[in-house]
């Protein structure tokens, strides 16, 4: 039978946390949810016969944790796993600046993941390093044949500890090695999305969490989990 997935976001953009439930579907479904602080929600009714790909056991494997590793400068450390949850392209840092590239509510793909940068003895005293996290955005869509694509969208970084005297050094290293890994990722995702190719789908959309269709999901941010949900 067909399961019924209702979600609640934590924002009204469906961004920040998030909890699903899945229950089995007939001709009705009640679904009561008790939360004050949720602003959105969404509803699916899906059929039995839908692909679900959890986007994080998916990405975060070996060979893709080495691929990144390769790409990033010798002062640079992965500190973290691969985070992949979902993101509307409103709340992509560089929407604002590219509005038209697509619809305010398309959702793409939010790879991240941390890392540690060393830092010269004169940024601190006794020196130090700083720790930011590094996003890569990606547009999983169905192409005029129906076939799946993943294309490398774009790229960000946010750092939320200092750098000392280095600040500005530290944004030019990031805003300068960052997009290196754009053509990497891109042919990793190549290799990734193969398989699929022999294939059509009629549709995809994204969940948060894992895309189970039994029982509650709680996820406490989507663009650090989600579900990639495609139906042939």
């Amino acid at each position: 039978m067909p399961t019924l997935t209702s979600c609640i976001f934590e924002n009204s953009n469906f961004t920040g946390a998030a909890n699903a439930n899945s229950i089995t579907y007939g001709s009705w479904a009640w679904v009561t949810w008790t939360f004050s602080n949720r602003r959105a929600s969404l509803a699916r009714v899906r059929p039995d016969s839908e692909i679900t790909i959890p986007l994080v056991p998916t990405l975060d494997t070996g060979a893709n944790r080495s691929l990144i590793d390769g790409f990033l400068p010798g002062e640079v450390d992965r500190i973290s796993g691969i985070r992949a949850g979902m993101v509307p392209y409103s709340a992509v840092p560089y929407a604002a600046s590219n509005p038209g590239r697509h619809p305010s509510w398309r959702i793409l793909v939010d790879l991240s993941f941390r890392v540690r940068i060393d830092l010269p003895w004169y940024c601190f005293a006794g020196g130090g390093d700083t720790r930011a996290t590094i996003h890569y955005y990606i547009h999983i869509f169905l192409n005029s044949a129906r076939n799946l694509r993943a294309d490398v969208d774009g790229w960000s970084w946010n750092r939320t500890e200092s750098a000392g005297l280095c600040g500005g050094g530290v944004a030019d290293q990031l805003n300068a090695n960052v997009p290196n890994g754009m053509g990497p990722l891109q042919t990793a995702l190549n290799t990734q999305v193969a398989p699929f190719s022999r294939f059509t789908f009629n549709e995809l959309y994204f969940l948060p969490g894992d895309g189970r269709r039994n029982g509650r999901d709680d996820v406490a941010d989507v663009r650090n989990e989600a579900a990639l949900i495609l139906i042939p």
